[in-house]
């Protein structure tokens, strides 16, 4: 979840605003499903997590609002980092959701994890 909230952060324009925060559990939903759900799968079980009520119609509005926020004042080559090319439009909403969980999963699968011990000997080897 901080993995996922940091990536989000890095291509942000306005994070306080709560759409961000509907972006995080979306991308949380869809990164930690063994397939690629629905969208509208997604939307339902957001609203499920939110504390506060939500209609599935301000759920998909707020993922909206976060995707039209990241473009219009986000960080544009971390966005376009995480979507592996350039952009000429604006991501929708579905298009940065699986974007991001896909980016997230990457990154997280990606992190090698040394004893030690191994540390050590890699330092050795790299320092001679």
């Amino acid at each position: 979840m901080n993995n996922i909230n940091q990536i989000i952060r890095s291509i942000s324009g306005h994070y306080d605003r709560r759409c961000y925060e509907i972006l995080q559990l979306a991308v949380q939903i869809t990164a930690e499903s063994p397939h690629r759900p629905l969208m509208k799968d997604i939307v339902q079980q957001v609203t499920t997590l939110m504390d506060k009520p939500m209609t599935t119609k301000a759920v998909a509005r707020a993922l909206e609002r976060a995707a039209a926020d990241v473009w219009t004042y986000g960080c544009r080559s971390n966005l376009e980092r995480i979507f592996n090319r350039p952009l000429i439009e604006p991501p929708t909403a579905k298009s940065l959701v699986f974007a991001l969980a896909e980016y997230c999963n990457d990154t997280v699968h990606s992190t090698v994890s040394l004893s030690n011990e191994k540390l050590q000997i890699l330092l050795q080897l790299l320092t001679k």
